[in-house]
């Protein structure tokens, strides 16, 4: 007995070389018909996954059974205007000059990106962002920018969504031309999990995210030092200044960036050929100031700033200092009070630079401290579209233009869209109903101010307690978060 199974396909083929009759020894007889050739057999497996997902679902692991909304969002019409076109000539200074010329308050939208990754698992699809992006493209052309890449996206698209997360970036830039995207860059880690070698990270991820139209790199990674360090370059030598925990670049004008440093997980430069050199660092940790636990050592976070002020004269031997200070609270630990004597200090040492502040709403405090930071001098906050907004989310958005309103610190931007772009998110984020964060976690908490959890940390730990049956004793794992935090020297998150 034969212990191949011969396509019947094949035995037609070779029948048809022969005029006379097929008989029953004609497999006998023609051996070659088991030298088989390996198929793709696509139109099979195809039929095979989609009979198993109709009997036994889909097999994404999910973290809870919530059935995805039946109803389908209401996409509002849209024209364009903005503010990426300073951006795209090169003059980055000039930018971040305008911006902080700017009379009102400028925001941030982190909808595209940080929102969806601290409340619904990063699962948003490409598809889902381009149905709205061109109404943000028209109704919001004065935001600062929009964050919509980097983080948990490039790992989450490719791995659970089986989507490209470059195909999402060039996608993204056609639909909305004119407002300045940002992306979130680790570090050494770049947009994994794992640390990369500096021209990894420069060749694979900066130069290939600015082709494909990214323009503000944020850096983030806790163990950054600050003191100007020496990374080779493709010139030689170059000096830049580092931050407590991360930084943003702007990339100038379209076209390839001939030179970039990355030292130690940190981005230093990003330039076009012929172009000046541009950087936006920030200073952050602001976990360190505002818990009850903590010397509020104001006096040493402008010592850091001045550094960062002064380390942009030894880049490319072009005068060209930090453009924009950016506070960012992680864990969301931001008070009023101390937002106001921080910003403050910052404003005062620094009349002319503008000042960013991103936070994380867990205690519910978000938009009091923003509001709170603007007062002091603030320029730039963080929000999310109020659907999409809270708990470990950035404040609402809808809450920060309305207050607002009517003030010195007028945002420029029309509530009414607000409500409409808010309105397309809370009917997509129920498509999302099984990876929403609200299936186990109901509520912000101001324990935060004792854990110090980040926003997106505190969501995954939440789900993961539950997940193994700890659910009820989620008290029990932050206080050990806590303890293991302070064993550790109180860490930078």
């Amino acid at each position: 007995m034969y212990q191949h199974t011969i396509p019947s396909r094949d035995v037609g083929k070779a029948a048809i070389q022969f005029s006379g009759t097929v008989d029953t020894q004609f497999i006998d007889e023609n051996p070659e018909l088991f030298n088989l050739k390996p198929v793709q057999n696509r139109a099979q497996k195809l039929l095979h996954y989609l009979g198993h997902v109709m009997v036994n679902g889909p097999t994404t692991p999910i973290p809870v059974k919530a059935k995805p909304s039946s109803i389908d969002p209401v996409i509002p019409l849209v024209p364009m205007g903005g503010v990426r076109g300073v951006l795209r000539e090169g003059a980055q200074r000039e930018f971040a000059a305008s911006r902080s010329r700017s009379t009102g308050l400028l925001l941030m939208d982190t909808t595209f990106r940080d929102a969806h990754q601290s409340l619904l698992a990063t699962r948003v699809r490409t598809h889902d962002l381009k149905q709205i992006a061109p109404f943000v493209s028209h109704n919001f052309n004065n935001l600062f920018s929009l964050e919509n890449w980097g983080g948990a996206t490039f790992d989450v698209a490719m791995r659970f969504l089986s989507e490209c997360p470059w195909k999402r970036l060039q996608e993204l830039r056609a639909l909305v031309p004119n407002v300045p995207f940002q992306m979130l860059l680790r570090g050494a880690n770049a947009v994994g999990y794992t640390n990369y070698p500096d021209n990894a990270v420069y060749k694979s991820v900066l130069l290939e995210a600015a082709e494909n139209g990214m323009d503000i790199f944020s850096c983030s990674k806790s163990t950054q030092l600050l003191p100007p360090q020496h990374a080779a370059g493709h010139g030689g030598g170059r000096r830049s200044g580092r931050c407590g925990r991360g930084g943003h670049l702007l990339h100038g004008r379209r076209g390839r960036p001939h030179e970039a440093e990355v030292h130690a997980g940190v981005l230093l430069n990003l330039v076009d050929e012929g172009l000046r050199a541009a950087r936006i660092l920030c200073i952050t940790g602001g976990e360190t100031l505002i818990t009850h636990t903590h010397t509020l050592q104001y006096d040493c976070y402008l010592k850091l700033a001045d550094e960062l002020a002064k380390a942009g004269t030894h880049i490319l031997c072009i005068k060209a200092g930090t453009h924009i200070l950016c506070i960012k609270d992680m864990a969301g630990l931001l008070k009023p009070e101390s937002s106001r004597v921080l910003i403050g200090a910052l404003r005062d040492r620094f009349p002319e630079m503008p000042i960013h502040v991103h936070t994380h709403d867990t205690a519910g405090a978000g938009v009091a401290a923003m509001l709170a930071c603007a007062e002091a001098g603030a320029d730039i906050v963080d929000v999310a579209v109020d659907s999409m907004s809270g708990m470990t989310s950035q404040p609402s958005m809808g809450a920060m233009v309305a207050c607002t309103n009517g003030t010195k610190l007028n945002t420029g931007i029309s509530l009414d869209k607000v409500f409409d772009y808010s309105e397309y998110w809370e009917v997509a984020r129920g498509l999302y109903a099984c990876f929403d964060c609200t299936a186990t976690m109901k509520s912000g908490n101001a324990d935060v101010y004792e854990n110090e959890i980040p926003g997106g940390q505190y969501t995954n730990l939440h789900f993961q307690a539950h997940s193994m049956g700890l659910g009820h004793k989620f008290k029990e794992v932050k206080k050990a978060y806590a303890e293991a935090n302070k064993l550790l020297g109180d860490l930078i998150k």
